[in-house]
C-alpha cells in the first residue's frame, strides 16, 4: 500500500514537471486511513525497537473519521476555498494533542495533513506530519516527499521557492543518511520547483546535490566490491589495507576501516590503527594519537591528506577543553587548518551548462561539448559541459542569471577541434585570432589574449560576489573562425 501511495504522489509531481502520465489513483494522504499499517516501516536489522504507537487499523480509523466529520460537519461543508481548508486543518491539529484515544489522534493528524496539502501550505502539512511521527510508527521523511508531490499539482507561483527549499532539505538529509532513493525523489521535485519558479539558485543547488548523490551512489557500489574482496580474502594483508583505506579515507567510516588497517600491509597505518583501537581516554594519549595521524597526513596528498587531518582534528577537539596555554593554541590552529581544507574540498560547484541561459545572440549554440552534433576536442580531451557558439566579427554573447551566493566563475576558454574536420569543408585553423571576454553585471571582468590556433587556451577565475548576471562573449574578425568554446566553465558558491 505504501508503494502505491508514493506512486500517486510521484505521478502528480511528474505531471507538474511536464511529463505526460495519467493520474488515476486515490489521494495519497487520504489513503493513510484506508489500511492498517499503511505507512509502517520494516524494522532495521539490529535497530532499537520502535516505542511509538502502531498506525491504527482501517476499520477503527474509518469510524473515527466519521465521528470527526460529524463533529466538524459545518467546517467540512464550508471547506471548499483553500483558506477554509487551511483553517480547518489548523483546528484539527490543535485538538489532536489533547485527544486521549490514539485512533482519534491519528485521524486528526492525518486529516490535518490532507487538508493542509489541499490548501497548498507546506509548513502546516509538515507540522502535522512531524506531530504524527512523534507518536506513531510512520516515516516522516517519506510522507514529506509524498506531500511535496501532491503540493506540486496545485502550487501557486509564490509557493514554489518554499517548496523547492523543502525538497532540497529532504534531499540533503537523504544523501547524508544514505537514503539515496528518497534523495533522488526529493531532488527531482526540487529541480521542477526551481525551474517553474525560474530560480537559478534552487536549480544550481539541486544540480550540485545531484552530483553529491552520484558520488554517494558510486561509493555505495564500491562498498559492495570492497566487501566482496574482503569476504574472499579476509586474512590477506594487502586486501585489508586496500579495504581499510577505502573505508577510512573515502567512505569516512573509521570504525569499520580501523580494524582492517590494523591487519593491513602498511606498517605505519597498522601501528596508528592499533594505537587508536587500544587508546585510552586520557588527554595526553588522545593528543599523541592525533599527532600521529597529523604527521602521517603531512606525507600524503589529495583526499587522504585532507581526511586524515580532519580525523586528527576530531581527536584534538575531543580533548580541547582539557588543554590550555600553548598546547591549546597548537590544537586550535590545527583544527582550524583542517576545517579550512575541508571547506576547500567541499566547495560547491555548478557547471554553467547545467543552468538555463537567459539569452544567446546566435542560434548555433550548444552546451554539451558538441559542434554540428558531434563532440569536439581541445587539448586532446572532450568537454561534455563545454559551451560553443560560432564566432563572427559582430561577436557572440551568452548570458546567464547567477544563483544566489555565487562566488567565482572558473574554467578555460579555448580553440577546439571539431570531430570529422574533413567533412566540414572549412579551414583547419581559425581564419583570424579569437578573443574571449567575460562581463559581470555589464562590466568587463576578464579578457583573453588573442587565441590563434587549435588547442590555444586561457584560464579564467572571475569574482562574482553580489553579482546577478554574467555574459560570455567571443569575437573574431574572420567568418571562418567558428572554433571558440568555453571549456566546462563552473560557478563556485
Amino acid at each position: 500500500m505504501k508503494n502505491q501511495v508514493q506512486k500517486v504522489f510521484l505521478l502528480a509531481a511528474l505531471a507538474v514537471l511536464g511529463m505526460t502520465m495519467p493520474l488515476s489513483a486515490q489521494d495519497g494522504l487520504d489513503s493513510l486511513l484506508a489500511e492498517p499499517g499503511a505507512v509502517d516501516q520494516p524494522a532495521a536489522a539490529n535497530s532499537q525497537p520502535d516505542s511509538r504507537l502502531p498506525v491504527p487499523g482501517a476499520a477503527a480509523s474509518k469510524q473515527a473519521l466519521s465521528e470527526v466529520k460529524d463533529i466538524f460537519r459545518d467546517e467540512y461543508a464550508g471547506a471548499t476555498p483553500p483558506q477554509a481548508r487551511l483553517a480547518l486543518a489548523k483546528q484539527l491539529l490543535s485538538h489532536a494533542d489533547k485527544t486521549a484515544a490514539a485512533v482519534d489522534r491519528w485521524v486528526l493528524y492525518s486529516e490535518a495533513m490532507r487538508l493542509a496539502s489541499d490548501a497548498g501550505d507546506v509548513d502546516l502539512c509538515f507540522e502535522a506530519i512531524d506531530a504524527a511521527a512523534e507518536q506513531f510508527a510512520i516515516d516522516a521523511e517519506d510522507l514529506r516527499v509524498d506531500a511535496l508531490g501532491k503540493l506540486a499539482a496545485k502550487a501557486r507561483p509564490e509557493d514554489l521557492d518554499a517548496l523547492a527549499r523543502a525538497s532540497l532539505a529532504i534531499a540533503r538529509k537523504g544523501i547524508d543518511s544514505g537514503d539515496l532513493t528518497r534523495a533522488q525523489r526529493a531532488l527531482s521535485l526540487a529541480l521542477g520547483f526551481g525551474r517553474k519558479a525560474k530560480n537559478p539558485s534552487s536549480v544550481a543547488e539541486a544540480n550540485t546535490l545531484q552530483q553529491s548523490l552520484r558520488d554517494a551512489e558510486k561509493i555505495t557500489k564500491e562498498k559492495v566490491a570492497m566487501d566482496s574482496r574482503l569476504a574472499e580474502s579476509p586474512g590477506d594483508a594487502d586486501v585489508c589495507l586496500e579495504v581499510g583505506k577505502f573505508y577510512c579515507f573515502k567512505a569516512e567510516q573509521w570504525r569499520k576501516g580501523l580494524p582492517l588497517l590494523a591487519k593491513g600491509a602498511d606498517t605505519t597505518l597498522a601501528r596508528l590503527a592499533v594505537a587508536e583501537l587500544n587508546a585510552g581516554r586520557g588527554t595526553e594519549a588522545v593528543i599523541s594519537l592525533a599527532d600521529g595521524w597529523w604527521t602521517w597526513a603531512d606525507e600524503q596528498s589529495g583526499s587522504q591528506k585532507a581526511v586524515a587531518r580532519l580525523h586528527a582534528a576530531d581527536l584534538y577537539e575531543s580533548v580541547l577543553t582539557a588543554t590550555e596555554g600553548l598546547d591549546r593554541a597548537r590544537l586550535e590552529k590545527r583544527i582550524r587548518e583542517a576545517n579550512e581544507q575541508k571547506a576547500r574540498r567541499r566547495e560547491k560547484r555548478i557547471a554553467l551548462a547545467d543552468l538555463r541561459h537567459e539569452q544567446v545572440s546566435i542560434t548555433d549554440f550548444t552546451n554539451d561539448g558538441t559542434y554540428k552534433g558531434k563532440p569536439f576536442t581541445c587539448l586532446n580531451q572532450r568537454w561534455p559541459k563545454g559551451l560553443q557558439a560560432s564566432t563572427h566579427a559582430a561577436g557572440v554573447t551568452v548570458t546567464y542569471l547567477l544563483p544566489k551566493g555565487a562566488k567565482k566563475l572558473v574554467g578555460k576558454a579555448g580553440v577546439f577541434t571539431p570531430n570529422a574536420l574533413e567533412t566540414l569543408n572549412v579551414p583547419p585553423q581559425p581564419g583570424a585570432p579569437i578573443e574571449f571576454e567575460i562581463f559581470v553585471d555589464g562590466r568587463s571582468a576578464w579578457k583573453s589574449p588573442p587565441l590563434a590556433k587549435r588547442d590555444d587556451t586561457a584560464d579564467f577565475s572571475v569574482e562574482l560576489y553580489g553579482a546577478t548576471r554574467v555574459e560570455l562573449k567571443t569575437i573574431s574578425k574572420s567568418s571562418t573562425s567558428p572554433w571558440s568554446a568555453w571549456l566546462n566553465p563552473e560557478i563556485t558558491y
